[in-house]
């Protein structure tokens, strides 16, 4: 398709650029692609891509960092077990394949949850991956509100309740 007479200044910004998170619950998705990253400290990490597959937000991307290659055996601890329980659930056993690529267009159910950034911004995080039909597909709740009162009583006080 051509594109040559196309006044792109009358493109509409929605959200200011940004994507809103997605409620938390379970949504049935695909792992779509990853990237091999570099961080600010140099280290090598993996960029999953999933999308959302059903549901209100269908084609929706979520996106999943993990440090596979880090100095902190910790961090590559975790990292290794959440890919580890990634090819249990597309139904891959011991070996592993020994590329993330054998993942692309396998079915899950993500469960997400909501985790405020260094940033600020709240974010969607992956919890948990299952098998995609392990889980029933919850309706996805209502989008996320804060709640500006505090809390009727104070940590280490008596709940009323």
């Amino acid at each position: 398709m051509r594109l040559d007479n196309i006044d792109y200044n009358q493109a509409v910004q929605q959200n200011d650029g940004e994507f809103l998170p997605l409620p938390e619950g379970q949504y049935p998705a695909v792992y779509e692609s990853d990237l091999d990253k570099k961080s600010a400290a140099n280290h090598v990490y993996l960029e999953a891509t999933f999308r959302v597959t059903a549901g209100p937000y269908v084609n929706r991307k979520i996106w999943h960092n993990m440090n596979i290659h880090h100095p902190n055996p910790t961090a590559a601890g975790i990292a290794i077990a959440e890919l580890k329980a990634i090819f249990e659930a597309a139904g891959f056993r011991l070996p592993y394949p020994s590329d993330t690529r054998a993942l692309y267009g396998k079915a899950f159910t993500l469960s997400l949850v909501l985790k405020t950034g260094t940033d600020g911004k709240v974010r969607n995080q992956i919890k948990a991956w299952a098998p995609a039909n392990a889980l029933p597909v919850a309706q996805p709740g209502p989008a996320m509100q804060r709640n500006p009162d505090p809390p009727p009583f104070a940590p280490g006080d008596d709940a009323p309740f």
